[in-house]
């Protein structure tokens, strides 16, 4: 089936913004992206009032805590909200992350992304079947990272919760198999602290709440 569609504004991939520009689409993809009609049959023609462009992609993502609603301007902090956020996972069912999922995937394709690198904690968007492609990395916490329990792509969450011994594992199983991998990385400047082996936030306040302590001091 061939299908010329009309704008009023085209977006091109290389971001050049047509006016009045048109796309022909055969078998599901795009053939042509033209200035003006092009001749020929088609078998449909929509005109679309607006603007067309390239989906957007988003290559950080949690799907899986998107039932979690709050305002940032509630929080004084980061750390506030770290222990915010700890605190509503721990009462997650299965069924709530599937939901999360869902409803997380239907808010990006409304405003209009399609693409996302989404990270997985709970290893529920990976089975996510929907018009959202997702690429999902599995998220790594803890000090020892063996690469035959988890499938790439892979998340080592933060500085502070992965051991510096497991983060350069996870660096160098990335680069033997040629994935990516994701990492939280200045989201505050504790973290600076926490890297020099300085007086900090997550040892003083956070550690103490999980019951754990600093995993080696490089």
């Amino acid at each position: 089936m061939r299908i010329l569609i009309e704008a009023d504004w085209v977006v091109t991939p290389e971001l050049q913004a047509v006016r009045n520009g048109f796309i022909v689409v055969e078998k599901g993809s795009i053939r042509e992206l033209l200035k003006r009609r092009p001749e020929g049959r088609f078998d449909r023609f929509v005109k679309l009032e607006g603007i067309l462009y390239p989906p957007f992609i988003n290559a950080h993502t949690h799907l899986e805590l998107s039932q979690v609603n709050f305002s940032p301007e509630s929080f004084k902090d980061f750390f506030e909200w770290l222990l915010f956020i700890i605190g509503k996972r721990s009462t997650f069912t299965e069924q709530d992350v599937k939901e999360a999922v869902e409803k997380g995937a239907r808010e990006l394709l409304k405003s209009g992304t399609y693409l996302v690198g989404d990270i997985s904690s709970f290893g529920i968007s990976p089975s996510y079947r929907g018009p959202l492609r997702i690429i999902p990395f599995r998220e790594f916490i803890g000090k020892e990272f063996r690469a035959d329990e988890f499938e790439p792509p892979v998340s080592a969450h933060a500085v502070y919760s992965v051991s510096f011994e497991a983060l350069k594992a996870i660096g160098k199983d990335s680069l033997e198999r040629n994935y990516p991998f994701q990492i939280h990385l200045g989201e505050s400047k504790e973290e600076q602290d926490f890297v020099r082996c300085r007086e900090n936030r997550f040892e003083r306040e956070l550690y103490p709440l999980l019951g754990r302590k600093r995993y080696e001091k490089v």
